[in-house]
């Protein structure tokens, strides 16, 4: 934020002619921080300032969560282990946040602000050796599925955005610490994907489980900063509330004839949609250092939440009704059922921000 004002104090003196004369000084207002000359808190006095904030993202998203024990070793294993299932993570994910916001008056009472955070595609991959088996129940019955060929490939990847846009009042103001409360609106986007290659009794299947999430909503929170000297934090806070619009997405199919897949065939693939109220808190601290007296770099960390989504982990139904040799029709299982999960992100930032 601006740092600096001066205003004028005047005296007087006895000008060229010998009349009086008003001798004007200027000196440091300390009321008007960051005003121009001669535009003083108390005058009709607009100008034009704010700022423009960039920061690197280093944001960890959520695991995808399938059933537990979904690959296991190959039977009679020594020690028979988990290959795949229950949290399955992902690496971290890089990002950008871009955010600006401009003062309302010259005071600096109340502002808006935008902010939009972008994490980019991330991927998580495991890939298992042919010899392992999937495990399933059929027709009510545990059947393992041994994997030939080249065994299973299992791909998934998750990509977010997020985009607040608030207005602002400060409420409390001291001589290091401001104090302010916000409203507007919030949006986001979550696209994520989860396929399954595999080969078992001579066939190769492929399934593909794909969901889209969309948030739209207001929000409400608060913002502190401090500064001490160039050293400064700030923390905000807010929690929207709006409406979550679901996308799922269920594709199977295989090179063998057969008319299921293991967790997939015509009892739940196509695409369904639904919507459901959601609530989003988030919660954002930085440190800030003042480089000069329009740029400071800063730190910081962010936490997530949204309620209400869809995620395709939660999808994997275990459950199958095509009988042993995947043959059955029409089926019931794997029946669908829409399934909400609460979708958390949370890292840290490093970024500038630039005064004018």
């Amino acid at each position: 934020m601006p740092s600096s004002y001066y205003g004028y104090t005047g005296t007087m003196g006895v000008g060229a002619n010998g009349s009086a004369a008003l001798t004007q000084t200027q000196v440091a207002d300390p009321n008007a921080a960051g005003m121009q000359p001669g535009c003083g808190c108390q005058e009709n006095c607009i100008r034009v300032h704010g700022w423009l904030g960039a920061d690197y993202l280093l944001w960890f998203p959520p695991a995808q969560r399938l059933p537990l024990n979904l690959v296991t070793t190959a039977p009679g294993a020594a020690a028979p282990a988990s290959l795949l299932g229950g949290h399955v993570f992902y690496t971290a994910s890089s990002g950008l946040r871009i955010n600006t916001g401009i003062w309302l008056d010259s005071c600096e009472r109340t502002g808006a602000v935008a902010q939009v955070d972008n994490a980019f595609r991330t991927y998580g991959i495991v890939n298992i050796a042919p010899g392992n088996v999937v495990n399933t129940n059929v027709n009510g019955q545990p059947v393992a599925f041994v994997l030939d060929g080249n065994g299973l490939n299992y791909s998934s990847w998750t990509q977010f955005t997020n985009a607040d846009a608030d207005t602002f009042l400060r409420v409390h103001s001291s001589d290091t610490t401001k104090w302010y409360v916000l409203a507007g609106t919030k949006g986001a986007y979550i696209e994520e994907d989860l396929a399954l290659t595999y080969g078992t009794g001579g066939v190769t299947f492929n399934e593909d489980f794909h969901t889209r999430s969309t948030f739209f909503g207001g929000e409400v929170g608060f913002a502190v900063r401090h500064m001490a000297g160039r050293l400064g934090v700030d923390v905000i806070g807010r929690v929207g509330l709006g409406a979550m619009f679901n996308e799922i997405s269920i594709l199977g199919s295989n090179n063998g004839g057969r008319t299921s897949q293991i967790f997939s065939n015509d009892a739940n693939i196509g695409y369904r949609e639904n919507n459901y109220f959601s609530v989003a808190p988030e919660l954002t601290g930085n440190v800030y250092y003042q480089l000069t007296e329009r740029i400071m770099v800063r730190a910081g960390y962010s936490f997530m939440a949204y309620t209400q989504m869809f995620r395709p982990g939660s999808y994997i139904n275990q459950n199958n009704s095509a009988g042993p040799g995947l043959n059955g029709f029409p089926n019931t299982q794997p029946a669908f059922t829409f399934q909400q999960s609460v979708f958390i992100i949370h890292g840290m930032n490093f970024g500038a921000v630039f005064k004018y």
